[in-house]
């Protein structure tokens, strides 16, 4: 489940079922199940408003089972935020699953990433670093640690982070994806961007979510032909693959199409897109931040003032 893979997600959402199978009051099961049912969505695998009811329904009936178990504390706070956009009840979930197991190195990252999403960057680095000290050797871990500091705006240290990610696996897509949006955050490494981007693409199978963001960053650097063509292709794959508001949102924003970029979101919106948990502090939106369109959509997420 860790490589975040579309094959990797499904097989870890069979082996939780299998697990539930065999062993029905398995709290750590349905706590597993529901993990793998929200990376379906954030990955963009499938239709959001489909998955995370199975999520929710999953994560409360870890807890139902096992009350003092982390792990399921930890993933229900996954939907209190990504999902319903409760960020007071997700501070609570989070909070109970580390105080249940002050070890568990994933409810720190999912709470350092938790208070990310809420501009709470300093909290956010310092939680991190606490989960990295747990296990310095996760990729996952670290790849947050490098999002963490691109929310921030910290892009030398994001990109020098994802850099020394690739040491740990030089294969994964969603670390070539990161370091090529850090890039493009820089003055001077735009087409190391778009070449970092251009991998992502490669090795995750072009998944959907990648390629736009490939699009958009062909589109920030002012080659909209190749934006274009690319986001042809990205439309042809619509037909038999999901692709989601989000992204054609990105590559709306990266072609400067502000309007339909909106219109985009709205859509993401009412599909209860987990990737808009990231709204207030994405660097991709910040074309939108000065419009009092952008102020709505903050506040139907729950950034409201």
């Amino acid at each position: 489940m860790n490589r975040r893979s579309r094959e990797g997600v499904a097989r870890a959402k069979e082996l939780f079922q299998e697990v539930i199978d065999a062993e029905p009051d398995s709290g750590m099961g349905y706590a597993g199940l529901a993990d793998a049912h929200v990376l379906i969505a954030v990955q963009g695998y499938a239709p959001p408003q489909q998955v995370w009811p199975e999520a929710k329904a999953a994560a409360e009936r870890a807890v139902e089972l096992d009350a003092n178990l982390g792990e399921a504390h930890a993933s229900l706070g996954l939907i209190r935020s990504f999902y319903e956009w409760d960020w007071k009840n997700a501070a609570q979930e989070f909070d109970r699953a580390v105080e249940l197991n002050p070890g568990y190195v994933t409810a720190r990252q999912r709470r350092a990433t938790y208070l990310s999403r809420l501009g709470r960057h300093d909290e956010a680095i310092e939680e991190i670093q606490r989960a990295r000290e747990i296990n310095p050797l996760s990729l996952s871990v670290s790849h947050s640690a490098g999002v963490i500091y691109s929310m921030a705006r910290e892009h030398t240290m994001a990109v020098e982070q994802f850099k020394n990610n690739l040491e740990l696996a030089s294969d994964y897509y969603r670390t070539y994806m990161a370091l090529g949006r850090c890039q493009l955050g820089t003055q001077d490494l735009t087409w190391g961007g778009l070449a970092s981007l251009n991998r992502a693409s490669e090795l995750s199978g072009h998944n959907p979510f990648v390629v736009a963001t490939l699009v958009f960053g062909y589109g920030r650097s002012g080659d909209h032909d190749e934006a274009r063509k690319l986001l042809k292709q990205l439309e042809e794959q619509s037909a038999s693959r999901y692709v989601s508001p989000v992204s054609l949102a990105m590559v709306q924003i990266g072609l400067g199409d502000v309007d339909a970029a909106f219109s985009l979101l709205d859509k993401a919106l009412k599909a209860r897109s987990g990737f808009l948990s990231w709204l207030k502090v994405e660097p991709t939106f910040d074309p939108l931040c000065g419009d009092p369109r952008f102020a709505v959509l903050l506040d139907a997420v729950g950034f409201g003032e």
